[in-house]
């Protein structure tokens, strides 16, 4: 079978297993900063010589070095490219995950993964009647964190979702607030 990409020509990581594409790629992501395929963990020190893990908080910012390698000429949004990629890269069992993707991102793409598939064996008991009319997104901030698998609920993946519908709540609650509480008095 000739080497053909695996979704579209936006992907540039053919059906192969070649290690020196699998090198090229993770070459490719060393060079940009990221840790790719070493042992070496993505910790920073900090104040007092103490490690620390700067801050992400989406799936977006953790992946931004593999989403520009793999989706940079893509038309699909870049994180549905991503989503696509990933799924595709991991069909492909002759090849290791942690050799396409960063340690970062390969973490929260399978903690997605974790909490997608959780939501979608039980959709209409976690996220209710209304279907698919919802987002994942939305189902997971409704769902009691009990009720997820560990692999998702303590995920930055999962934090970084429910963070975000604070804020939106937040964000809403104080352009809207004074005009609900009117509403609830009548």
């Amino acid at each position: 079978m000739p080497d053909r990409p695996y979704i579209s020509d936006s992907f540039p990581f053919p059906r192969s297993s070649s290690s020196a594409i699998r090198e090229s790629n993770a070459k490719h992501l060393r060079d940009r900063g990221d840790q790719c395929c070493s042992n070496t963990p993505f910790l920073s020190e900090g104040m007092g010589g103490t490690p620390t893990v700067p801050r992400v908080l989406s799936l977006a910012k953790a992946c931004r070095k593999e989403i520009q390698l793999y989706c940079g000429k893509s038309v699909l949004n870049p994180l549905q490219c991503l989503l696509e990629h990933y799924y595709a890269v991991r069909r492909n069992d002759t090849l290791k995950m942690t050799e396409v993707y960063s340690e970062l991102c390969y973490s929260w793409l399978e903690a997605r993964d974790v909490c997608v598939s959780a939501l979608r064996q039980q959709w209409h008991e976690l996220c209710g009647d209304e279907g698919y009319a919802i987002n994942v997104r939305e189902c997971l901030r409704r769902v009691p964190p009990p009720l997820l698998p560990e692999g998702c609920r303590e995920s930055d993946y999962y934090h970084s979702v429910r963070l975000a519908g604070k804020l939106r709540r937040r964000i809403s609650g104080h352009a809207y607030g004074s005009m609900n509480m009117k509403a609830r008095e009548k």
